[in-house]
This record gives structure tokens, sequence and C-alpha cells, in this order.
């Protein structure tokens, strides 16, 4: 009896851990494993775009090309892309190269990151939240 109230425990404390993804492998989709490695940063390209060539390296990487971006004026967008980062110091080079401008940013991400890219006066701005962008 003792011998299986063990192993029942025993079951029961692995199915446990497997339910709150303590093991790292996701169960019935039931969350993501635990690393705390990695976190999202968000990079919305705003306002100012007109079929410009635009690339976007974190960390010296290429993370995204587009080479016909337009700002669509009736929401303030132009393109978003999510990227998962490791979470620490990260540079973000953003190259406008239709325009032959850059702009890179050093971030501390810690947690999800929100970067809002525009083109104005002929110069590459960004603006940084810990909150999503709203666009109507």
């Amino acid at each position: 009896m003792i011998k299986d109230t063990r192993l029942l425990y025993g079951k029961c404390i692995y199915i446990s851990l497997l339910l709150v993804g303590l093991t790292g492998t996701p169960l019935l989709g039931f969350g993501k494993s635990m690393d705390n490695t990695m976190t999202s940063l968000v990079i919305d390209l705003q306002a100012g775009y007109s079929e410009d060539e635009v690339s976007i390296q974190i960390n010296g990487e290429e993370k995204y090309h587009n080479k016909a971006v337009s700002t669509d004026y009736s929401i303030g967008l132009a393109d978003s892309v999510e990227l998962d980062v490791m979470i620490g110091a990260v540079t973000v080079k953003i190259s406008v190269t239709s325009r032959k401008l850059t702009e890179s940013i050093e971030l501390d991400v810690s947690k999800p990151v929100y970067l809002g890219v525009s083109i104005s006066s002929n110069r590459v701005e960004t603006r940084i939240s810990d909150e999503m962008f709203v666009y109507f």
C-alpha cells in the first residue's frame, strides 16, 4: 500500500509540473516554457513612409527588410514586426535606404518593449513605450 501511495504521489507531482510548464515543454497549449531569457520587441513603422525600402537589424543581424513600405494615413501605420529578443541590452538599427537615412538606438529590454519609428523632417524618429501603440 505504501509503495502504491508513493507511486501515485510521484505521478501527481509529475502531472502538476507538466501542467504549469516547469518541465519547459508546453502541454496542451498551456503557456510557454519557463525560459526567461527572451522577451518581445515590437517595432511599428508609423508615419512618413512612401514606397520606402526599410531594413531593421537587431544586434547586427537583419530581422526585417521590405522594399515598399508606405504609411496608411487613415491609421498612421505602415508596418509592424514582433521579434523575440534576448533580455538585456539590444541595439536596433533602422535603415531607410531609399532616403539614405539610418538611426541606431540601444534599448534595455527586460520586458516587452514597443518601438515606434517615423520619418519626419528627413530624419528617423523613435518613440519607446512599455505599452502597445493604438491605431484607429
